[in-house]
């Protein structure tokens, strides 16, 4: 899979969505913005309005059962010549994460995705996190670990584990640990994304 990195620079009106081997990886610095959440959701809309030539105020969202964003097919209704295919607009795939001054985004076609960015001085509590999130051996290194090495290679884990776990649209609501989780996982791809200093971003695919 060929991983698109872009950012403001590279938005523009009719950008061409991902193709079947590509995934478009947008991350935003808002370093004065009082509601990240709100700015997070307003860059998404500005993006799938260019992706689909949809005026943004027109897109309708749904939620999965543990609130994965979807795009509502009425969206579309009467922009259907703006897609090569009717199948793209009901395969168009995203998810957003946002923390500190980032937003992070991943748009597909045709394949789940998810993404998850961190920052790595957020405090936590990252003995008792990994103990009740990740997989025993991951947890016990993450704890044979200090100072920023500790910090890194716990923020790569968790990363790892809710760009995966949003992709599959559950969220944190089941363990990474349960078998049937893992099962699943053996069927996805994580990688690591080069974010701004000071960040952790990881973002996870289905396999094709």
């Amino acid at each position: 899979m060929i991983i698109k990195l872009l950012d403001s620079s590279d938005l523009k009106p009719g950008l061409t969505v991902p193709g079947r081997q590509e995934l478009h990886v947008w991350i935003f610095q808002a370093e004065e913005i009082d509601n990240l959440h709100k700015y997070a959701h307003i860059c998404l809309r500005q993006l799938l309005s260019q992706y689909t030539g949809i005026p943004k105020e027109t897109l309708e969202f749904g939620t999965g059962e543990h609130g994965k964003p979807y795009l509502i097919s009425n969206s579309f209704t009467s922009h259907l010549d703006t897609f090569s295919s009717v199948s793209d607009i009901h395969e168009i795939q995203f998810n957003l994460s946002h923390a500190g001054s980032c937003a992070a985004f991943i748009f597909s076609t045709g394949t789940p995705v998810g993404i998850d960015i961190e920052q790595l001085n957020r405090r936590v509590n990252m003995d008792a996190v990994s103990s009740k999130i990740f997989l025993t051996e991951e947890a016990r290194h993450v704890k044979s670990l200090t100072g920023d090495d500790k910090r890194l290679s716990f923020f790569r884990l968790w990363t790892r584990t809710e760009s995966f776990l949003k992709g599959i649209g559950t969220g944190l609501s089941v363990s990474f640990t349960d078998i049937k989780i893992q099962e699943e996982y053996s069927s996805w791809t994580s990688q690591f994304i080069c974010a701004p200093d000071g960040y952790v971003c990881c973002v996870s695919y289905r396999n094709l």
